[in-house]
């Protein structure tokens, strides 16, 4: 049997493990480097009557693995030698390990690229941080640098740096690899870059590619910076024709959703060259996109999918609740609407059908203000003041609620394990890995 998993006994484990003890079971594959002269004559007589553990039997290895971490199975076992790659480098090996920890469908939307292995390592790790959040992340609340509601955060450059925008018009950046979960009292110090009337509106939307950070405002304006070394600085404006309610940037692009209904899309380059198009009778309130289509979602009711590549409407989906927040990626769009329920489209191949939408309630009552899904788990947050993280799964289970703010969460965002929120209490959640090597 080279592939699958076999469920043993439990009562058979300790009288394993003991002959495992007691036979050296851990030995390396050349028998020449057995240290006989140090053997307990009682354990072995030689190297040669020494069981290895790559000479057990495939299915008593599988059960071995299932006790460690699959990130442990991955990084080490995986690649200690020929026998341990065969059983763990196949799909059959990993899917079989989820389906026997949670039953549900899984992935929701399925592709021929999933990747099992990273899968299986997201999924138990981001389950077992999640459920007992206070053994593993440093969690602290950021009030230093802004004395207004915070309508957005947003993570960069691999979960280092957060950006924070607030409706006093501050932009703060906040340096996550300087905090000391000894000392408390130095919060306000890691804030590393701090801009005051950076617009003259709130700032309502951020992105980043790079070292570069894009923010736009009700000022009607869009702002690039240019960040390194902790330091900010300008590089240049936009104006547009409306407040600015959504924004995604990569090099040399730039979407954006506008209060007046409006989609523009330029490039940063020639600001003055925007395209705009009138696809909603209400204001956008999100916009995802990659480099085939822009979506956008509105108070109309209406999900839009523009072609980048056609340079037209692709579709338009109508929807039962307005959409206020969006993830889009990996063949698969999840919206929250004002309901605070959590929807989920196929999107695979420029598919986009609305008759694929599922519908899920995860616990809100409220508006869902923000949502980000990863192949380990769906973070939501709301206008009831929490932070729901919920198996990425049809019909996902509760993995736990957090309630840090005391007022309407405004927006999440998540980057290499770390998890921040923006608070209408004048505050910012942060949430750390203990074990985060940056």
């Amino acid at each position: 049997m080279s592939e699958g998993v076999v469920i043993i006994d439990n009562s058979v484990d300790k009288e394993l493990a003991f002959k495992m003890a007691q036979m050296n079971i851990f030995q390396t594959d050349n028998a020449e480097e057995f240290d006989a002269e140090n053997a307990d004559s009682d354990h072995c007589i030689n190297a040669e009557n020494c069981l290895n553990i790559t000479d057990l039997p495939s299915e008593i290895l599988i059960h071995i693995a299932s006790f460690l971490e699959s990130r442990t199975v991955i990084l080490s076992l995986y690649g200690a030698c020929k026998r341990f790659y065969e059983l763990f480098s196949g799909d059959k090996y990993w899917k079989t390990r989820i389906s026997q920890r949670w039953s549900k469908q899984y992935p929701v939307i399925e592709r021929d690229d999933f990747n099992w292995r990273k899968a299986c390592m997201e999924r138990e790790e981001i389950h077992t941080m999640w459920s007992n959040p206070e053994e593993h992340f440093n969690h602290f609340m950021l009030k230093e640098g802004f004395f207004a509601a915070v309508d957005v955060v947003h993570l960069m450059k691999n979960g280092k740096y957060l950006a924070v925008g607030s409706r006093d018009r501050h932009l703060n950046i906040v340096d996550l690899t300087k905090y000391d979960c000894e000392n408390q009292d130095q919060i306000k110090d890691i804030i590393v870059a701090s801009e005051t009337k950076v617009h003259k509106g709130w700032v309502w939307s951020m992105a980043s590619n790079d070292d570069t950070l894009v923010t736009g405002s009700w000022d009607t304006y869009i702002r690039l910076f240019d960040f390194n070394s902790g330091e900010i600085r300008k590089n240049s404006e936009i104006k547009l024709k409306s407040a600015i309610l959504g924004l995604h940037f990569e090099p040399n692009f730039i979407a954006a959703g506008g209060f007046d209904k409006r989609l523009y899309m330029l490039d940063p380059r020639a600001p003055n060259d925007y395209i705009r198009k009138h696809y909603h009778a209400q204001p956008i309130l999100s916009v995802k996109a990659d480099d085939k289509y822009v979506i956008t979602g509105s108070e109309d009711k209406v999900v839009a999918i523009y072609d980048r590549v056609a340079g037209k409407k692709y579709k338009t989906i109508e929807t039962e609740n307005f959409v206020l927040s969006m993830s889009y990626g990996d063949g698969q769009l999840w919206m929250g609407d004002k309901l605070g329920k959590l929807h989920v489209m196929d999107t695979r191949d420029g598919l986009f059908d609305e008759n694929s939408i599922k519908t899920f309630d995860v616990g809100h009552n409220g508006r869902l203000t923000g949502v980000v899904h990863t192949d380990g788990g769906i973070f939501t947050c709301c206008s009831d003041s929490c932070i729901k993280v919920v198996e990425p799964s049809y019909d996902p289970g509760l993995i736990n609620s957090v309630k840090v703010h005391t007022g309407e969460v405004a927006g999440i965002s998540y980057d290499n394990g770390v998890l921040a929120s923006a608070g209408a209490d004048i505050s910012v959640g942060v949430w750390i890995p203990k074990n985060r090597a940056y």
